[in-house]
């Protein structure tokens, strides 16, 4: 049985790359940062995850995602967001 995962603040993707060698489904990886994004982009395939959400997860509608077994994250950055 394989759980889908939603990873919050994925960052680069370190996170989702051991989800994904454990035998974790990545329905949707989020992440702000648009350098980041890129590599997750680039990166897809190993990390097991086509959808990448360049958004503020304040602005997500999850419903559109499907059901979710598992959600992970990693910290978000705090100096980043300046504190808020």
């Amino acid at each position: 049985m394989s759980f889908s995962v939603l990873e919050l603040f994925a960052g680069a993707g370190g996170l989702a790359l051991g989800g994904a060698r454990a035998g974790l489904a990545h329905r949707a990886l989020v992440e702000l940062n648009p350098g980041a994004c890129r590599t997750l982009q680039l990166n897809a395939g190993l990390l097991g995850c086509s959808q990448i959400l360049t958004q503020d997860v304040r602005t997500i509608d999850f419903a559109g995602l499907g059901p979710i077994d598992l959600v992970t994250s990693g910290p978000p950055c705090q100096p980043f967001f300046g504190g808020r």
